[in-house]
């Protein structure tokens, strides 16, 4: 009988017994808001990567997978494991968009524009965007973002400083 095995990285959660293995995804959406808006990419990076090991099977949760890895060899599983728990790292750090910050914070777009502009609503960097021509525009941190989102105070103060 093999050993059973119970790992709870930064994003995924396993449990191993018996050659099954249950990977769940869960928790990392429901605490990084970065993998929570881009929910179905991470579902599909997670069963691409994971289809490396076997035939998968969805597990009882929306966000977990089953797969029987009793040929696998523990490095490999562990590789793998870290590989993807890398790729996600990536995904849940990527800036938002300017529409998507704004559909995230309830603001307008004079507003972000306003608040980008003098310095209240800091842009992460400037992406290329090809529409004939090349353009840039600003991306937002998850971190801003996240920031914003727990003290919608500070979007309300800043709506009261720009009336007066």
């Amino acid at each position: 009988m093999e050993k059973e095995l119970s790992w709870r990285g930064w994003y995924l959660d396993l449990a191993q017994s018996d050659g099954i293995l249950v990977l769940s995804y869960a928790r990392a959406l429901s605490e990084n808001l970065g993998l929570n808006i881009r929910d179905i990419e991470v579902g599909r990076l997670v069963r691409s990567r994971m289809k490396r090991l076997g035939p998968l099977v969805r597990g009882n949760a929306p966000q977990s997978l089953v797969i029987n890895v009793s040929a696998v060899s523990r490095s490999r599983l562990k590789s793998l494991v870290m590989e993807l728990e890398d790729v996600l790292d990536v995904i849940a750090t990527r800036p938002f968009s300017a529409r998507k910050t704004e559909e995230l914070l309830g603001i307008t777009s004079k507003e972000r524009l306003r608040w980008t502009k003098d310095g209240r609503l800091p842009h992460s960097r400037t992406a290329p965007i090809s529409r004939g021509h090349t353009i840039m525009l600003p991306v937002y941190s998850v971190e801003c973002v996240v920031a914003l989102r727990s003290s919608p105070e500070v979007i309300l103060s800043w709506r009261e400083t720009d009336v007066l």
